[in-house]
């Protein structure tokens, strides 16, 4: 059986999906995205994204995002140049790059954050990965994402657009989610 805290790289179209979770304090923002801009340069055909876990519910959440996010390259229907900041796009449902950054981009201080890697091959989902993890300096706890959605539910749900005045378990709130991300490809 594999521990809760190993890492978990997954089949998903035609390459390998690798996410984790951890706590990182970042001091230097500006610093740190040139680290990662660098990195992306050196992983050119591979995605990558460090984001604040607030909007996340669950990988089945993760997955219909990068699948969506691969598609719409496929499909040229991407909002965006880049895959990553496609990714930033559809995890907030929103076609507006800036908020999304607002949203779920890193900050300084201490924060929750998801790492996604996609690459054709299972090692170089971890060589990334490591890379990734270093440079943010995170401590890596995959328990998190159990815990966000209670922790997070309100703040999750405004992000989304959902009246949190509403009584909805988690499996509800992530069916709307997804709606809300799925909807981002039917706007124009």
């Amino acid at each position: 059986m594999r521990d809760k805290n190993e890492l978990e790289i997954r089949c998903l179209c035609k390459g390998y999906i690798l996410f984790s979770a951890g706590d990182a304090n970042i001091l230097h923002v500006d610093a740190t995205i040139k680290k990662l801009m660098f990195l992306s340069k050196e992983h050119e055909t591979e995605l990558f994204q460090a984001f604040s876990l607030v909007p996340v519910i669950s990988k089945f959440q993760l997955d219909i995002i990068l699948e969506q996010t691969l598609s719409s390259f496929e499909d040229k229907t991407n909002i965006v140049k880049q895959p990553s900041l496609e990714f930033l796009l559809r995890l907030c449902a929103t076609r507006d790059l800036n908020k999304a950054i607002r949203t779920v981009g890193i900050k300084e201080g201490k924060q929750d954050l998801g790492i996604i890697v996609f690459a054709k091959n299972k090692e170089t989902c971890k060589k990334i990965y490591s890379s990734v993890k270093n440079i943010l300096e995170m401590n890596e706890n995959n328990n998190l994402l159990d815990s966000n959605f209670g922790k997070n539910k309100k703040t999750l749900m405004n992000i989304y657009g959902i009246d949190s005045s509403q009584e909805l378990d988690k499996n509800m709130v992530e069916k709307l989610v997804i709606e809300k991300i799925a909807m981002l490809s039917l706007e124009d």
